[in-house]
């Protein structure tokens, strides 16, 4: 899978099969932080993805 992180610019290409909440893990990436994304679709931290999948990592802003 490649997982494409806003944060920090990078691209990582791993072998990986699990929810988006264990993927966040692997990446070391704080769940309340980001957005997922794949194909335009927000994902849940319970969506399943895996190997043939591109992902988006997404900060989240917010302000007052």
């Amino acid at each position: 899978m490649e997982a494409r992180i806003e944060q920090t610019g990078e691209r990582k290409e791993f072998s990986f099969s699990g929810s988006v909440a264990a993927m966040l893990n692997v990446l070391g990436v704080t769940a309340s932080t980001v957005l997922v994304v794949r194909n335009g679709e927000l994902l849940t931290s319970d969506d399943p993805v895996g190997d043939d999948d591109t992902v988006d990592v997404l900060s989240v802003v917010s302000g007052g």
